[in-house]
């Protein structure tokens, strides 16, 4: 069974960039989510606490209000964004995914970029709010300053995921090549995952905010009409799938998975007749041992012959 806090400490002991990698990643959370989560409760359209009477008459309070509610939204799909990024960053460590880590550093620099948006969008209303926008300039300024120590980090545990990846397949490139289109694929899964939660808080606030009778109708029954072609689509995928599967059933896997580099073997390869030539090269020497074995054999009998021989005649003279 998977055990989430084994295998995270298994991690944390085999490489120190493990804690630090993490660490950083942690402290972006922290400064980031209680501001963000700040933002969007002073935002509040409907909070009039925080709020001016603009001048202009009831365009320009729509027009300011509509704002607040820009900002407030885009402060929860900001939020969302940070849980799925240290999501990310810890899945990546666990399962030893170097796609998934890689994707950590340039999420940082996308956050920086959303915080820079958040910051042009509360200069647009702080004339008609009583609100600052230092809170937004120091989160994505310290963003900026952990966005360098935290390349370095992934840069350390990208090739640590390389060595575990290595450690675990061997030297075979095309295992190395069908590992690396998984990972795509499951990087793919999971930005998946985060594009559907945006999606969910954009049927929401439309639905929050439309005027139009109709337009609600329309947001609430979208997401029945894609979960019915979803369950649709799985179903073919699953009937192709099968089909697929009753075609090249019996023919084998060898064409398509290669183990150590034995790619169309056969007894007539380049690699049988090296195999040939070096078993032949043994049993040449273990030959020549076996020579050298019975020639000294002959050579220590005929010295104990020519020995007995000397004896015989010496024990002749001698009566």
């Amino acid at each position: 069974m998977f055990s989430f806090r084994k295998r995270l400490s298994e991690r944390i002991d085999q490489n120190k960039w493990t804690k630090r990698f993490l660490l950083l990643v942690g402290i972006q959370l922290l400064f980031t989510i209680p501001n963000l989560i700040a933002t969007a409760v002073m935002y509040n359209p409907y909070n009039y606490e925080y709020l001016n009477t603009p001048e202009g008459g009831d365009d320009k309070w729509y027009d300011t209000i509509a704002k607040r509610a820009r900002i407030q939204y885009e402060s929860i799909w900001f939020i969302i964004f940070e849980i799925w990024r240290f999501w990310l960053a810890v899945d990546g460590v666990l399962h030893g995914n170097s796609m998934t880590i890689s994707v950590t550093f340039f999420s940082t620099a996308f956050a920086i970029v959303l915080g820079a948006m958040q910051i042009v969008e509360c200069t647009k209303v702080i004339e008609y709010t009583r609100l600052s926008v230092v809170p937004q300039i120091i989160m994505t300024s310290l963003l900026c300053a952990v966005a360098v120590p935290t390349l370095y980090a992934t840069y350390k545990m990208y090739r640590h995921s390389d060595w575990i990846k290595f450690h675990k397949l061997g030297p075979d490139v095309s295992l190395h090549v069908m590992y690396h289109w998984v990972q795509c694929f499951v990087l793919v899964i999971k930005g998946d995952m985060f594009f559907q939660a945006m999606a969910l808080c954009l049927y929401f606030a439309v639905l929050a905010f439309s005027y139009e009778r109709w337009y609600p109708f329309i947001i609430v029954l979208a997401p029945i009409v894609t979960i019915a072609f979803l369950y649709l689509g799985r179903r073919g995928t699953t009937i192709f799938l099968t089909i697929k599967c009753q075609t090249q059933f019996g023919k084998g896997l060898r064409d398509y998975v290669q183990m150590r580099g034995t790619k169309n073997k056969s007894f007539n390869s380049k690699q049988d007749t090296e195999t040939r030539l070096d078993t032949e090269y043994i049993l040449s020497g273990w030959n020549d041992v076996e020579n050298n074995q019975e020639h000294n054999n002959t050579v220590i009998s005929n010295n104990v012959n020519n020995n007995n021989i000397f004896e015989s005649l010496r024990t002749g003279n001698t009566r």
